[in-house]
């Protein structure tokens, strides 16, 4: 199962929100966020979001 290798971050700031499960998108990663799997166009835009 090495390609559900995943980070997620949970964040405190999400949940005071009222927002479950509280994963911070931003600051989470998977392996799976990768050009070959998901397409070049794909995979820029996320990591321009990410920064």
């Amino acid at each position: 199962f090495l390609h559900l290798d995943s980070t997620v971050v949970l964040s405190r700031d999400i949940a005071a929100l009222g927002i479950y499960p509280a994963v911070d998108p931003l600051d989470s990663t998977s392996r799976q966020l990768d050009p070959q799997v998901v397409g070049t166009e794909h995979y820029e835009v996320a990591r321009r979001v990410q920064q």
